[in-house]
């Protein structure tokens, strides 16, 4: 295993083929992923990204799961 975003902690994590996103301790909804179906972040062909970042910053959420090309997330407001 190697850590990724460290310094945070999660209450759940979804990860699909090519990206992850997990709900911080402080519900906020981060994601990385490598970039080949429009995820957060792009990857070069010799380097893997690790590089979270946070997804709508200022709105909280409580739920997330992964499918194979994208994410859905429910926030605290129950939206999706």
């Amino acid at each position: 295993p190697v850590h990724v975003d460290t310094g945070l902690s999660y209450l759940k994590v979804a990860a699909g083929p090519t990206h992850s996103c997990g709900i911080t301790t402080t519900n906020l909804l981060r994601c990385t992923g490598d970039g080949a179906w429009g995820q957060l972040m792009e990857r070069f062909a010799s380097e893997q990204s690790t590089t979270f970042q946070t997804v709508n910053a200022g709105t909280l959420y409580k739920d997330v799961t992964a499918f194979h090309f994208n994410t859905m997330a429910v926030t605290t407001t129950n939206r999706i």
